[in-house]
């Protein structure tokens, strides 16, 4: 595919030779013609569209480079935008002291990588093919300038700097300390008994007769009610959840039976006693 004219899609049809190996012992058996001026090897688009494929994602990212593409005569998807992406070289590295290291998914569920960023520039310093410690040790280690490695909670990043940058003092970063914090309320509130403290009464009649006493927040008999039954509901859940797993059924097959996400599930086998309802105002 090359580029479009006048907003048409323009594709090239190349006729060229083909070489055929006479050693047995030779594993490509076929040869073709390379047009290193045109096209990349094994590449549907000429290196002429690849370059502004790259840059309308780099400008739009995919989805925006996508339909920007639509626009213009260059039909192709969000996909083959962030794979042009992925083919742009990373430009050298340097000296860095300050760096940031994070898993991303190459596809979610299934494959994973690393990604390294300078923390003083913002910029992407490497790309791993994975998330092994293994990985992040050799790249530390080639850098022994490293002062602060920013990571998150994976012990696997941990190991891979304790190991290639033992010079380097470990943190985590803005978003796993909130996480962190988050975390933490969340079980000391899940501990606590919910109690709404009555409002205190006025010191004098004339105060009384300025100000309004403010609205009760009592809530009334059917409120309770029915919050009393929406409780019940969600033990019935929980101990339904914890019955399954005892009987060895596992956290995926509990999603489906009873229609809960998997989050969900592991949240109420993560926690003891009855799980606590959020208290909403009325």
């Amino acid at each position: 595919m090359e580029l479009p004219c006048a907003g048409r899609v323009v594709k090239l049809i190349l006729l060229v030779k083909k070489f055929f190996c006479r050693n047995t012992s030779c594993k490509r058996k076929v040869f073709t013609e390379r047009l290193p001026e045109w096209i990349e090897p094994s590449s549907r688009l000429t290196t002429r569209l690849r370059t502004v494929v790259q840059a309308i994602g780099i400008a739009f990212n995919a989805n925006g480079g996508a339909r920007l593409g639509e626009q213009i005569g260059i039909h192709l998807s969000r996909m083959t935008m962030l794979f042009s992406l992925h083919l742009l070289p990373l430009p050298p590295v340097g000296q860095v002291k300050h760096v940031g290291v994070d898993d991303f998914a190459w596809k979610r569920g299934l494959r994973y990588g690393t990604v390294i960023i300078d923390l003083d520039t913002h910029c992407i310093l490497d790309i791993l093919p994975d998330r092994e410690a293994e990985s992040v040790r050799k790249w530390l280690a080639a850098h022994q300038e490293i002062e602060i490695v920013s990571r998150d909670r994976g012990g696997a990043y941990a190991e891979g700097a304790a190991a290639g940058a033992p010079q380097a003092i470990q943190c985590a970063d803005r978003w796993h300390l909130c996480k962190n914090l988050g975390d933490a309320v969340e079980e000391y509130l899940k501990r606590q008994p919910h109690c709404v403290p009555a409002p205190s009464p006025p010191s004098s009649i004339s105060e009384t007769k300025e100000t309004a006493p403010p609205a009760s927040t009592k809530p009334s008999k059917k409120q309770e009610r029915l919050s009393q039954e929406i409780f019940e509901r969600k033990q019935d859940i929980v101990g339904k959840v914890r019955e399954m797993h005892q009987q060895g059924i596992s956290g995926h097959g509990i999603a489906a039976e009873l229609g809960l996400a998997r989050g969900t599930v592991r949240k109420y086998l993560q926690s003891e006693g009855p799980v606590r309802m959020a208290v909403e105002p009325h």
